[in-house]
């Protein structure tokens, strides 16, 4: 069907000269005809097969610094046309004052800038406790000559192990988009569909939402995980996964209701997981981890297979412990390049081609109509 939207607009061009007598000579009809709709067909089939290619993966960074610039005016210069009275022309330069507010944001390892109001950034400073460094910024725009600032820096990286990195270090949650031809295609990779009604009843998890500027690592409807642990982990995504282009996620299920297959299921609905993301999917009953399963996208599943056989030999559940050694094992893991997959041919839904057909026939019909009662009959 594709391939039918691409020819409308050759049919549109074949009833000008069949129906209308339009000569060959008269290129520019046909072209005001069919350039138009391609353009259009083209444009939509770009966009769809993008939206269908595309996929969102999620980056962990931490708050660097915050950064304060006073209010200043700015001595914007410009021209203006004037005429006088004799109706002659002039190009007059002037100048005027641009008053620029206060602004108050944040720079951090991953992601874009992060605006803040004033009382966000002044208890930031105080969180960290970092020496305030002064800035001033010269410039011959400037009302004055110079206008000021102050940034102070998170400093307290190297010092993982102390209570104050669990309080100071704000870890941020940056999103990036990139190709994934998998999720939607017909090949050896796809996963199940489930409809929503099984994701309810199997009790499959979703995403989770971001928590201000963070997502958390661990996810679970069932059960309670301490403060210090979920920071932990956080902290964990913040610092650590990032060096080895990972991004960590613990799910917690209820053993008494689920056994180890809802983590093959919670994989399908994930579609397999975004291309950087390692998922530990444990089952607990009270304390005690019954079943363990780690997936991702990796070639070699040596941290999946570690991880499995750590909970295996520690069945009371530990998630400080299961930390500490994966910091000292995460490296095994290496990420997935999805460029492996470009061989993969992802097609169009069948919604997504009669709209792509609609467009095309929508586009060469209104070019013909406004094209002979208009411009057309001027030829």
């Amino acid at each position: 069907m594709i391939v039918v939207c691409y020819l409308i607009p050759l049919v549109a061009c074949l009833l000008l000269y069949f129906g209308y007598g339009y000569a060959l000579e008269d290129w520019f009809v046909y072209a005001l005809v069919a350039i138009p709709a391609w353009i259009v067909t083209g444009f939509a089939h770009w966009r769809m097969y993008r939206y269908r290619t595309t996929s969102e993966e999620f980056l962990g960074g931490y708050m660097a610094i915050v950064q304060y610039e006073a209010a200043w005016t700015e001595i914007e210069h410009y021209t203006e046309t004037e005429t006088d009275s004799k109706g002659n022309t002039r190009t007059v330069e002037k100048t005027r004052h641009v008053h620029h507010p206060p602004l108050y944001y944040a720079i951090p390892t991953v992601g874009k800038q992060i605006n803040l109001d004033s009382s966000t950034f002044w208890a930031i400073a105080s969180r960290w406790g970092a020496t305030q460094q002064n800035d001033s910024w010269c410039d011959s725009d400037i009302v004055g000559g110079m206008r000021f600032g102050c940034h102070f820096c998170y400093n307290d990286v190297i010092n993982d192990d102390a209570a104050s990195g669990f309080l100071r270090m704000i870890p941020i949650t940056a999103t990036h988009t990139y190709t994934n031809r998998v999720k939607n295609s017909n090949s050896i990779f796809r996963f199940e569909h489930l409809e929503k009604a099984d994701t309810i009843r199997l009790g499959l998890l979703k995403y989770p939402e971001f928590d201000g500027w963070n997502q958390h690592a661990i996810i679970s409807d069932e059960f309670t995980v301490d403060h210090d642990v979920i920071r932990a982990y956080d902290r964990f995504n913040a610092m650590w996964a990032p060096d080895n282009e990972m991004r960590l996620f613990v799910l917690l299920f209820d053993a008494d209701h689920s056994d180890i297959t809802i983590a093959d299921k919670q994989r399908a609905y994930w579609t397999g997981g975004n291309k950087n993301e390692f998922v530990v999917c444990l089952g607990l009953s009270n304390n005690t981890v019954v079943w363990a399963r780690a997936w991702s996208w990796a070639d070699e599943p040596t941290l999946e297979v570690k991880t499995e056989a750590w909970f295996r030999e520690h069945k009371t559940l530990d998630m400080m412990a299961y930390l500490s050694w994966l910091k000292e094992n995460y490296t095994l893991w290496k990420r997935k390049e999805f460029a492996d997959f470009n061989y993969i041919r992802v097609n169009l839904t069948l919604t997504q081609q009669l709209v792509m057909l609609a467009l095309a026939v929508a586009t060469s019909a209104g070019m013909v109509y406004w094209g002979l009662s208009g411009l057309f009959l001027l030829r």
